[in-house]
C-alpha cells in the first residue's frame, strides 16, 4: 500500500508534502508507543511519540538531513515509516536500558538482550515479549515512581522540569527516581528467577 509521498520532496522541505506526511508519521509513532508501553496514558504516549519524531537526531531531522545509514539508504516513504517504528520503539526504551544495571554478568546480558534489534520474525516476537516484560515491570511501580521514570526516560525531562510538572520539590523527585530505579531492578530480577 503506497502513500504516493515523495521522499525527495520531503528531504527538499516541500511544505505540502510534509502536511501529508506528518500525520502518517504521527500515526506510526503513536501506535508503536502503544505497543511498547501499553500502560502509558494518552498524554504520555503523545509526549513519547513527539520526542521520537521531533527530538534531536530523531525521525524528522533524519528525513530532512539524513546522517544515520538506515535513513540515508531509505528509498521510499514506506521505508521511512518502517524506520519510524524502530526509532520510536528504541527511543521509548533506551533510557530505561541505560538506567537498569545488574550486579552480575548474567543479569547484565539479560537486560542488554531486552533491547537488541530483532533481525528475524522469531527474534521480533522475543523482542516484543521482552519489551512487554519491561513495560509490565514499569506498570507495577507505585504511581509516583512510574511517573518520574516515564518523565525522566521517555519524555527526557530533567529533574527540575519534572519537579515543576508534578508540583513536588526537586529533592523529592531525585529520591523518587532513585527509589523507582531500585524497585524496577527488584521487579525485573524477581521475574528472571
Amino acid at each position: 500500500m503506497g502513500t504516493g509521498l515523495s521522499l525527495d520532496a520531503l528531504r527538499a522541505g516541500d511544505g505540502g508534502e510534509w502536511e501529508k506526511a506528518y500525520p502518517l508519521l504521527w500515526e506510526v509513532a503513536w501506535r508503536t508507543v502503544g505497543k511498547v508501553c501499553p500502560h502509558a496514558t494518552p498524554t504520555e504516549k503523545e509526549e513519547m511519540a513527539a520526542a521520537a519524531l521531533n527530538g534531536e537526531k530523531k525521525v524528522v531531522s533524519q528525513i530532512t538531513n539524513p546522517t544515520q545509514a538506515s535513513f540515508v539508504q531509505a528509498q521510499t516513504f514506506e521505508d521511512i515509516l518502517n524506520l519510524t517504528a524502530a526509532v520510536v520503539r528504541n527511543t521509548t526504551v533506551d533510557g530505561i536500558r541505560k538506567s537498569v544495571t545488574r550486579s552480575d554478568e548474567t543479569n547484565q546480558a539479560r537486560v542488554a538482550d531486552l533491547f537488541v534489534e530483532a533481525s528475524n520474525p522469531t527474534d521480533q516476537i522475543e523482542q516484543t515479549e521482552r519489551e512487554s516484560l519491561l513495560c509490565g515491570a514499569i506498570s507495577q511501580l507505585k504511581d509516583n515512581y512510574r511517573e518520574v521514570i516515564e518523565d525522566f526516560y521517555y519524555s527526557e525531562l530533567g529533574t527540575e522540569e519534572i519537579s515543576r510538572k508534578r508540583g513536588r520539590p526537586k529533592g523529592t523527585i531525585c529520591v523518587e527516581l532513585t527509589r523507582a530505579r531500585a524497585e524496577l531492578k527488584k521487579i525485573l530480577n524477581s521475574g528472571s528467577q
